[in-house]
């Protein structure tokens, strides 16, 4: 028995480095930082996101400075609409001269998806400062909880925001102009 685990480990072994898995029996992980957040990526379009995910829970029409989004929710509590992985698309409706894409992506609480290393919704301050460094940029919000980000390239920014040092929100979009 023990010679047929062995057999069946090392097999396991060579399929997952075949098809460059880094971690042998742990879930793949749901968010990925300056990526992915199950499975949505940035750049996607809205009926990806609909074949994905189906039709969303809670919808919103988003205006922004400089842009407006869809915003498609995916809730994991209807009570209270909390637990959402939302997904905001620039829309050409809203904005004519730019095609339909996911531009940015948010968790929150109970989201129970993880980053690779571990981060996700309950997170530490110093859980996030041992996996990725210290921020490249942070601010306290009106309400109190800070918000820290990380620039995953030029143009992508994941974004933590911290409620007493635990990660409340967590966010992947593009890189504003106005961090540094």
């Amino acid at each position: 028995m023990n010679l047929h685990r062995t057999a069946l480990a090392a097999v396991a072994t060579v399929l997952c480095f075949l098809q460059g898995c880094e971690d042998i029996g742990g879930p793949p992980p749901r968010i990925v930082l300056g990526e992915s957040i199950d499975g949505v990526v940035l750049g996607d379009t809205y009926d990806r996101v609909i074949k994905l995910h189906g039709e969303p829970t809670g919808f919103s029409i988003i205006d922004g400075l400089f842009r407006g989004w869809y915003g498609l929710y995916y809730y994991t509590s209807p009570v209270n609409n909390r637990g959402a992985l939302g997904v905001w698309v620039v829309s050409a409706d809203l904005n004519p001269a730019i095609q339909d894409h996911v531009d940015i992506l948010i968790v929150e609480p109970p989201y129970e998806g993880r980053t690779r290393e571990g981060i996700g919704i309950g997170s530490t301050r110093a859980d996030v400062l041992r996996a990725l460094g210290p921020p490249a940029s942070s601010m306290t919000l009106n309400s109190g909880d800070e918000l820290e980000s990380y620039f995953r390239s030029d143009s992508v920014e994941c974004a933590f925001t911290y409620s007493q040092n635990t990660i409340t929100r967590i966010a992947l979009g593009p890189k504003h102009k106005y961090s540094h």
